[in-house]
């Protein structure tokens, strides 16, 4: 059985976000009911706690669901119309698309990481991690343009040093931060 782990509200707050704060199962907002996140594959299923498996349900649509997948309910089954059939089959689309970004995202992320420890070295996995989010603001081009700037100013090293990653990743940061800024103001 899969552990579950914690959606934390930095979780919960994208999740809601990406479904535009309504119930994916009946279209519910915050007015009309208490919003959850939900696991579409329930953890005690195999079901991760990854974007790719979580949509935004209200409690009424998610109450007493439990280990079973929503339209698998035997009452649920029964009383669901054709609409919500082709709904629960978009949802499941929806899915399957986020989770190819996810992936394609990360094969990216991996790509710059191999980028990064040929230029500079080891990376952290906190500079990982923060990497994958970045993509969504920047083009691989001007990321890579960024590693090469830091690796102007830094030399590769073979052993990996906290502080060295640290001193890479935040002058990263800052030659992003910079492109940003002359991009505002200009």
């Amino acid at each position: 059985m899969t552990k579950r782990k914690s959606t934390g509200k930095k979780l919960r707050f994208e999740i809601f976000k990406r479904d535009g704060f309504k119930c994916v199962y009946c279209g519910a907002t915050p007015v009309q009911s208490v919003l959850r996140v939900d696991h579409v594959i329930p953890v005690a299923g195999g079901g991760a706690t990854e974007h790719e498996n979580l949509v935004t349900a209200c409690h009424d649509c998610n109450a007493g669901k439990g280990a079973i997948p929503l339209e698998k309910k035997g009452i649920e089954k029964t009383m669901l119309t054709e609409s919500h059939r082709e709904h629960a089959e978009q949802i499941r689309e929806y899915l399957k698309v986020q989770k190819e970004i996810a992936d394609a995202r990360r094969e990216a992320a991996d790509a710059l990481a191999a980028h990064w420890e040929e230029m500079l070295g080891p990376m952290s996995q906190d500079t990982f991690n923060r990497l994958i989010g970045i993509m969504r603001d920047w083009p691989t081009e001007k990321l890579i343009e960024a590693i090469q700037i830091v690796a102007r100013k830094f030399h590769k090293t073979t052993v990996f040093s906290i502080y060295d990653a640290n001193n890479r990743a935040k002058y990263f940061s800052g030659v992003l931060r910079n492109w940003r800024t002359e991009a505002n103001s200009g």
